[in-house]
């Protein structure tokens, strides 16, 4: 259960996953998502379902990652099915590494865990916040990366 207080999750140790997927699924309005490595199936099902019950979904992924073998498959299931992305790098022609996602202008997901079954292997972590503060800052910067994504690297 989430309450108003920060949760921190480390993982191997703690249930990363379903941690994460249980955050995705109290969206309402909107998921605003940033990732780096992004091929978590249940999470792809997920976004499906949240878009298709009316739950503005974006997403900001990063090229480098999303032309992978496991990244790919997952990445054109979500554009098949509508969700609204863009794929690209940094400002500076770097990768896109950050890993945070935004739900509905109040909760803040961040940490080094990305959204893949292996990062739930390894050693990462990830806080969950209630903070309308902090969620507009991290939206106002999923914001400039979206932006400048659409404006300066063509979309396929």
């Amino acid at each position: 259960m989430i309450d108003n207080t920060r949760q921190t999750f480390f993982s191997p140790d703690d249930d990363t996953q379903d941690a994460f997927l249980n955050f995705i699924k109290t969206a309402k309005v909107k998921v605003r998502l940033a990732d780096y490595s992004f091929n978590l199936e249940p999470l792809v099902q997920l976004l499906i379902q949240q878009k298709n019950a009316g739950v503005d979904v974006q997403l900001v992924l990063d090229s480098s990652q999303a032309t992978g073998t496991t990244e790919k498959p997952v990445i054109d299931q979500l554009k098949q099915a509508g969700v609204s992305m863009v794929i690209g790098t940094s400002s500076l022609r770097k990768i896109m590494h950050n890993k945070f996602t935004i739900i509905d202008d109040e909760w803040v997901q961040s940490g080094s865990w990305n959204y893949t079954a292996a990062a739930s292997q390894e050693d990462n972590f990830f806080d969950i916040e209630h903070s309308p503060d902090r969620a507009q800052k991290f939206t106002m910067y999923w914001q400039k990366m979206w932006d400048w994504i659409s404006k300066n690297e063509p979309q396929t």
